[in-house]
């Protein structure tokens, strides 16, 4: 069994059952490519608290052609309907460049709250000008794990370990073909890097005195 991974509705609705719907919920997706409009659609989504995280399935595909390999246990897409009353539930949705997410699960005829803020906003606000443009330059801007790295000193191992898993299927991103064993800890890992990150800006608004442009 991979710790964090609900791939039965049971186990799904238990975990969301335990979260503090007072407080935000971090969402995030992978998906089988960048452009929804192509046929792109999330593979898989993330959720989690302080503390908590767990990687929902939708559409993972084992990573082989053998015809007699056992498939992937999925959750059915009807279960969506479920996970989107729920979210409603929560004091706000927190999602790192939640315009990509949002567009991918509008995909699956899925709405996000309208309650729903993104920390890739805050810190654009925070390192408005020069600063940001620094990080442009670097290729930072839309990448939450080098943004943490850079802000936090977070350096984590699971990208390397997605990197080298893809780079010997030839570079494809396709994320539903990656093992679960990989994939499980990377997605996790962009839960709870997003917390932190979030933290770390709502701070930051704060000091700033930028709170009335990002609530």
């Amino acid at each position: 069994m991979i710790e964090g991974l609900l791939n039965t509705e049971e186990g799904a609705k238990s975990f969301i059952k335990s979260l503090d719907k007072s407080k935000p919920l971090f969402v995030d997706t992978e998906t089988t490519g960048l452009y929804p409009w192509f046929g792109h659609r999330q593979c898989s989504i993330q959720i989690g608290q302080e503390n908590k995280a767990a990687f929902l399935p939708f559409r993972m595909k084992p990573p082989t052609d053998d015809f007699f390999f056992k498939p992937y246990e999925n959750l059915d897409l009807r279960f969506l309907e479920w996970i989107k009353l729920q979210f409603n539930e929560f004091s706000s949705i927190d999602e790192f460049n939640a315009k990509f997410d949002t567009n991918i699960l509008r995909a699956d005829n899925f709405a996000m709250p309208q309650v729903l803020r993104d920390p890739y906003v805050a810190c654009s606000l925070i390192l408005a000008g020069k600063e940001w443009d620094r990080r442009k330059k670097k290729g930072q801007v839309l990448r939450l794990k080098m943004i943490a790295k850079d802000v936090l000193g977070k350096d984590i191992g699971t990208s390397d370990a997605l990197g080298e898993y893809l780079d010997q299927k030839g570079g494809e991103k396709e994320y539903d073909k990656v093992p679960f064993e990989t994939i499980v800890p990377y997605g996790l890992d962009d839960i709870k890097l997003g917390i932190e990150v979030n933290n770390w800006a709502e701070k930051e608004i704060d000091k700033l005195g930028l709170r009335k442009v990002y609530s």
